[in-house]
């Protein structure tokens, strides 16, 4: 009886199961080849990695739902583990800014980056320090206002027959700026977008010192997906799921107005929560920056870099934040976002032209070789395989010239799957690292509080992360 006979009355895909433990054994052996040290086993070998739990000061964490963010309890540990009090931190993967924020709570000095505009606003805005007398005076302040703003709902009508053109006319009509986002009266029932234009325009003219206006453009931010018609999933790009649209059918209207007066009384009291655990030496600094590109990055040098790069082909950031990017005037037209699309690591697709390819090739044997198979089946994949890998290439090469003399990098990743094979970002990074950095300390631990969007997109659910510490040679 055949393998996949087999397999297919255990109800287990036999063959993708052997191809798996045999891909992994030859990443063994592979490096077992190589010298001890930077070389190692990571799956065989990394110690389990304790942290202190799900019990956790939440700060400023979950002021806004970003996607695939660090644990917060796991970055804490990090930061105990491979630095101390005043020293300098490096996250060029910031995202939301959770190792950040925990650096500042432990007393470290920190940078971070990130080619998301929105991923920079947002961790900017998370490490405001604000007076609590203050903040609790705007608030009262900010609720008597806008409670007296009437909403558009019922006035204009849940399903008004306005196309884009026709209702970015009736909001300057009456003096408000919807952006110009495609597609426009698909993502948002007509009177939630007049809502938006309304709260927009108030913060706007509000007179406040610029640490609480980042609050609340923070928490205009939170609101701009949960008052669209888009399925707030952490994991999704941007769609109108089936599930939202049956919600629509039966009458879905958010209350824009209550739904950002709620956020911003939370977002409130996690800044003074940040505040009080946080000093004023401490505070992040936050910058747009392409890791690829020294020049880009803040000059160093740094004591420790810790970070966790974006998973190949994981959370399209790109497309997942493209109504808060409109919004917030991070971008204004679709020829700006597109000149920035070009630039995300992990995307599922990549261009020919990809700037990335031009005088930059795959220098390690095991990128070669996963993108050589990798093209023998799509060459849309293997396309985009490279440009994720030379990106990690590229972007140790330049951590290693911002670490300090015997600076630590610290990585925490995840192995992934395509088309039932091992993608071993481990891999690519211990490869990548061989020229500059050896390998120290490795430890894995069992992934929780994370969103990803492997199980649904493509089968790979990752369920363990790995820890990686590199040391300057």
């Amino acid at each position: 009886m055949s393998i996949s006979r087999v397999g297919r009355l255990a109800g287990i895909d036999l063959e993708v199961l052997f191809s798996n433990i045999i891909e992994r054994a030859l990443v063994r052996s592979f490096f077992a080849l190589k010298d001890r040290g930077l070389f190692a086993s990571i799956a065989a070998e990394a110690a389990p990695y304790y942290y202190s739990g799900d019990k956790f000061p939440h700060l400023s964490h979950y002021s806004f739902r970003y996607p695939a963010k660090f644990h917060p309890p796991v970055a804490a540990q990090l930061i105990r583990d491979f630095t101390e009090p005043g020293e300098l931190v490096l996250d060029p993967f910031c995202g939301s800014g959770t190792l950040n924020i925990e650096a500042a709570a432990l007393g470290r000095r920190s940078f971070g980056t990130d080619i998301d505009p929105l991923a920079v606003f947002v961790a900017s805005a998370k490490t405001v320090r604000i007076s609590e007398k203050i903040a609790n005076r705007h608030f009262v302040q900010i609720y008597k206002s806008l409670s007296s703003i009437p909403s558009w709902a019922g006035r204009i009508g849940h399903g008004a027959p306005l196309n884009d053109h026709s209702l970015r006319q009736h909001a300057n009509e009456n003096g408000l700026f919807i952006p110009h986002i495609p597609r426009l009266t698909h993502w948002y029932q007509p009177y939630a977008a007049l809502d938006l234009a309304k709260i927009r325009k108030f913060i706007e003219a509000y007179g406040c010192c610029v640490s609480f206006k980042k609050i609340l453009w923070l928490t205009f931010a939170s609101v701009v997906r949960s008052s669209s018609n888009a399925d707030p999933t952490p994991v999704s790009g941007l769609e109108v799921t089936k599930i939202m649209r049956e919600k629509i059918s039966r009458g879905f209207a958010p209350d824009v107005f209550s739904i950002f007066l709620k956020n911003l009384e939370k977002n409130i009291t996690r800044a003074k929560d940040y505040s009080k655990a946080t000093t004023h030496s401490s505070q992040p600094v936050f910058s747009a920056a392409d890791v690829t590109k020294l020049t880009e990055l803040p000059p160093g040098p740094f004591d420790a870099v810790i970070t966790s790069p974006p998973y190949h082909s994981a959370v399209d950031y790109y497309r997942r934040h493209t109504l808060e990017m409109y919004w917030l005037d991070l971008t204004t037209t679709h020829e700006e976002r597109l000149a920035l699309k070009p630039l995300y690591l992990g995307q599922g697709k990549v261009a020919k032209s990809n700037a990335l390819f031009d005088r930059n090739e795959l220098r390690g044997q095991y990128a070669k070789n996963k993108y050589s198979e990798i093209l023998q089946v799509s060459d849309e994949r293997a396309r985009a395989f490279k440009h994720y890998a030379l990106g990690i290439q590229l972007a140790i090469e330049n951590i290693d010239h911002l670490l300090a003399h015997q600076g630590r990098a610290v990585f925490v990743v995840g192995d992934s799957v395509w088309q039932g094979k091992l993608l071993s970002t481990v891999a690519l990074i211990q490869e990548s690292a061989e020229p500059y950095l050896r390998l120290g300390k490795t430890f894995c631990y069992s992934l929780k509080n994370r969103y990803m969007s492997y199980a649904r997109r493509n089968g790979a659910d990752i369920k363990t992360e790995y820890v990686l510490e590199l040391i300057k040679k």
